[in-house]
């Protein structure tokens, strides 16, 4: 046997390292958020993309296949005391029926809304963030917990 035919042993290619880093890495990514969903599934329960167009009459009509909890709250221009929110189960198919008599009682003081949907059994609500437990953001909490989360 020569030299020349004899190859080092426990050198690795380093492809074969690059590869295994891009494995470990997905395989982490995908089990933290299976891990995730498992924990807390309510933070991966905002359903924002149900909410469709307005139609037969009827405001933020749920175009998803399963029940969702809508929230809104119609902001006023004289103060945040006068805002109103609301939160309304509906079912596939069906809009909110008390969004319009919202916007005729605000009248001129209307300034602007918030609106955004969880999958049932989850409640809308202003959560905390994961990074910053004094900052809110529309989200999803459990339906048996009375806010933030």
């Amino acid at each position: 046997m020569s030299a020349d035919n004899i190859k080092p042993k426990g050198k690795i290619s380093p492809l074969v390292g690059i590869i295994a880093f891009v494995v470990i890495a997905a395989s982490i990514f995908v089990l933290s958020g299976f891990l995730g969903k498992q924990a807390r599934p309510h933070r991966y329960a905002l359903v924002n993309e149900c909410i469709g167009e307005p139609a037969n009459g009827q405001f933020f009509v749920n175009i998803c296949e399963t029940d969702i909890n809508l929230r809104y709250c119609a902001r006023a221009i004289s103060s945040e005391d006068n805002d109103v929110c609301r939160t309304e189960r509906l079912a596939p198919g069906v809009g909110s029926e008390t969004y319009y008599p919202t916007l005729r009682d605000l009248g001129d003081d209307f300034r602007d809304r918030d609106v955004w949907a969880c999958e049932a059994p989850y409640q809308p609500d202003m959560v905390v963030t994961a990074h910053n437990s004094a900052l809110f953001r529309e989200g999803c909490r459990p339906a048996d917990s009375a806010g933030g989360e």
